[in-house]
């Protein structure tokens, strides 16, 4: 019961990032840019490396990103200016606008995948969610 289980979370897993990686393409991304204009969009100007920190990413990957989304309009980068060695990154309203089109087709992925479930099933769902979140906190941890 066991393997079937990891076979079919990882399908999910597999169909649920391809339905997100068909909505980034549309939008004319590249993967990981959408991550990190929702994240500019939750954090407003911050930091190129405390960026890099909330995207779990080193800074040579985000600084390409960062380059190429700054070269299509929607960020920007300034030196701070009590600092030379900090970038500080902001979002454009062409930014936004694209992290809001991001989140409005990503929760439109979502809801696809949960439709016809009920209330009470979703719910049963969370709960699934939630133990296993803490099954691997549980297991990291030991790893420290």
């Amino acid at each position: 019961m066991e393997k079937k289980n990891g076979k079919l979370f990882k399908e999910l897993l597999c169909r649920h990032r391809c339905a997100h990686h068909k909505t980034v393409e549309r939008l004319g991304l590249y993967y990981g840019q959408p991550f990190m204009l929702m994240t500019l969009l939750r954090s407003g100007e911050i930091s190129q490396k405390d960026l890099s920190k909330m995207m779990h990413n080193t800074p040579a990957s985000v600084a390409v990103s960062v380059k190429r989304m700054e070269k299509a309009g929607m960020l920007t980068k300034t030196v701070d200016e009590n600092d030379l060695r900090v970038n500080k990154i902001t979002l454009t309203e062409k930014g936004k606008d694209m992290a809001n089109k991001c989140r409005e087709n990503f929760r439109f992925v979502d809801e696809q995948m949960i439709k016809g479930f009920s209330d009470e099933e979703l719910k049963t769902l969370e709960n699934f969610y939630e133990r296993m979140i803490q099954n691997l906190e549980e297991l990291n941890n030991q790893a420290d």
